[in-house]
């Protein structure tokens, strides 16, 4: 891994439930776990129209280096960008660097 690329600082969050609404809705919030360095980029993006609202989706892909215990019930913070982690990849199994696949979602 070229440290050098990982130029970017994310934030990690993961989303703990507090309690549910009265009409049994999941109620929580994001909490911060920590910063870290790594290399973010945009893979693909669309645009499509669900629920009578616009939404964007964007495809990012993360890399940095290898951590335990990052799964999909978690998300960076990119520049104000909610970033939903989808996959996360250990590159060879070596447990030094990490691909983390994610996906912006914005609704107006």
């Amino acid at each position: 891994m070229n440290t050098g690329k990982l130029r970017h600082r994310v934030k990690l969050q993961r989303w703990v439930a507090t309690e549910a609404g009265s009409y049994g809705e999941k109620r929580g919030s994001w909490v911060d776990i920590d910063e870290y360095w790594a290399d973010v980029t945009t893979l693909s993006g669309q645009e499509g129209v669900f629920a009578q609202q616009v939404t964007a989706t964007a495809t990012h892909q993360v890399r940095m280096r290898w951590m335990r215990n990052i799964d999909p019930k978690m998300r960076f913070m990119f520049k104000g960008l909610a970033l939903n982690i989808e996959a996360v990849h250990n590159v060879e199994e070596l447990n030094r660097e990490l691909i983390i696949t994610c996906t912006k979602v914005a609704v107006n």
